[in-house]
């Protein structure tokens, strides 16, 4: 049986303030398996982005197991957990996080100089990324002068330039427009299919819920049974009745 490629069993992490702890995860356990395009979804402060964050290897749990592609990574020091997310994970962030000063390509290719490739092999490597990303004309052009649209197309080339195994993006259709957000979830499934990726989709856009596999529904820190892409009515009542929390994710 294929191992999953996130595994986690009874995750709680709670955040302080002051005296208090107000606990954020409530014993969430889930599975992800391989070439599987899950979104996670539900209120603001549910958990969502505190969750992707823990997957990546950014934050620690308090307690429970988490294992992604078959390592035990909540107990790799710190150090081990930098270099396991530089190799093994690709991430597409909220606000994109592109260096404003650099071209399209020399964004793409600062995951590659963390990792010491040879400039000639990782210019070459960002330049077929972009050219299958629609963006091949537009490698020396500086991001800036780029549209949203396509700020996010170098964000998705950067995310897969050291070709992990493993892509998250938190909230990746948030800055675009309807048409510019189809077409961004379509351009990252698509590719992502294609070269046997794995995907992780924290995101309130209901807009874009059929472009997953399947649906996990986070409430007041608490993961819902999962719901596939024919049932996703009952998923958007779920996101659109939010339940206060007092910290949010």
């Amino acid at each position: 049986m294929e191992v999953p490629v996130i595994e986690t069993r009874g995750l709680i992490k709670s955040y302080r303030t002051g005296e208090h702890a107000v606990p954020v995860l409530r014993d969430v356990s889930m599975s992800v398996h391989r070439g599987e395009c899950l979104f996670l979804v539900g209120p603001s402060g549910s958990g969502k982005t505190t969750l992707l964050s823990i997957l990546g290897c950014v934050l620690s749990a308090d307690s429970g197991e988490i294992r992604i592609l078959g390592h035990d990574v909540k107990h790799l020091n710190p150090d081990e957990q930098a270099e396991f997310r530089r190799e093994k994970i690709g991430f597409v962030f909220q606000r994109l996080n592109l260096f404003d000063a650099l071209t399209a390509l020399e964004n793409v290719c600062i995951p590659l100089q963390l990792l010491r490739w040879k400039k000639a092999a990782s210019v070459s490597r960002g330049k077929h990324l972009l050219d299958l990303l629609g963006l091949g004309g537009l490698t020396d052009r500086n991001v800036t002068q780029l549209s949203m649209g396509q700020r996010q197309r170098v964000a998705v080339a950067r995310a897969l330039a050291a070709d992990p195994e493993l892509i998250l993006a938190d909230e990746p259709t948030a800055s675009l427009d309807e048409s510019s957000g189809l077409q961004a979830i379509a351009t990252l499934k698509d590719l992502c299919r294609s070269l046997g990726k794995t995907v992780v989709v924290v995101t309130h856009d209901s807009r874009i819920f059929s472009f997953a596999d399947r649906v996990l529904t986070l409430n007041n820190g608490q993961m819902k049974p999962s719901v596939h892409t024919d049932s996703l009515n009952a998923v958007r009542m779920d996101t659109n009745t939010p339940e206060p929390m007092k910290k949010a994710a």
